[in-house]
């Protein structure tokens, strides 16, 4: 079989390392096998986003009802985008689907603590009701009383404090969003590696 000289265009044998007319070597690289596996990767970290927001919605809506139930609806909801993701483009691994739960894990906390925080800006839903108040402050009470030590009677008792329940609730609020980012990323990977493993139908 022919082909022609990329230099001066002369016909020779296409076995043929060097071209007879001009000498220029004839090396030919093939790139077209290579170049679908990293855009089939660009395309599925393009397509992470859109596919979490949409399930990270009623997860955030979810977690106003209860954190434990939007926590539980968090791993359904990761266990279900892996599959998703995997049902779609037909690859996945245990880093894809850490990064779908990494993913899922914060924007659901963000969606959360968005609309908790308007909520209780227009006094619809507060963080913290009253009678929850009440019993964290009654709770607080039994510790200080427990304390022997009066500088850590001192510290507790500014806990007490508007100040002190704004520090122990944004506390807590850092410890819920670790808690749905670790679960969520663990979640996906461990979905991804059984995922990857499981004989696609």
């Amino acid at each position: 079989m022919e082909r022609s000289c990329y230099r001066c265009g002369a016909s020779f044998e296409e076995q043929e390392p060097f071209c007879p007319s001009c000498g220029a070597a004839q090396v030919r690289v093939t790139t077209e096998q290579h170049s679908s596996v990293p855009l089939l990767r660009q395309v599925q970290r393009k397509s992470l986003l859109p596919a979490v927001l949409p399930l990270a919605f009623p997860v955030g809506l979810i977690c106003i009802v209860g954190p434990p139930l939007g926590w539980l609806a968090l791993v359904a909801m990761v266990v279900w985008a892996v599959f998703r993701h995997q049902r779609l483009f037909g690859e996945i691994s245990a880093g894809i689907g850490a990064r779908l739960g990494a993913l899922m894990g914060f924007f659901s906390f963000a969606i959360y603590l968005l609309v908790r925080s308007l909520a209780s800006a227009l006094s619809l839903i507060p963080f913290l009701s009253n009678a929850d108040r009440e019993e964290l402050l009654k709770q607080m009470q039994q510790t200080i009383a427990r304390m022997p030590d009066p500088r850590a009677q001192e510290m507790l008792r500014w806990f007490t404090s508007s100040h002190g329940m704004m520090v122990l609730l944004v506390f807590g609020l850092l410890i819920l969003f670790i808690i749905f980012l670790v679960s969520a990323t663990v979640t996906g990977a461990v979905t991804g590696a059984m995922a990857a493993k499981k004989p696609q139908q």
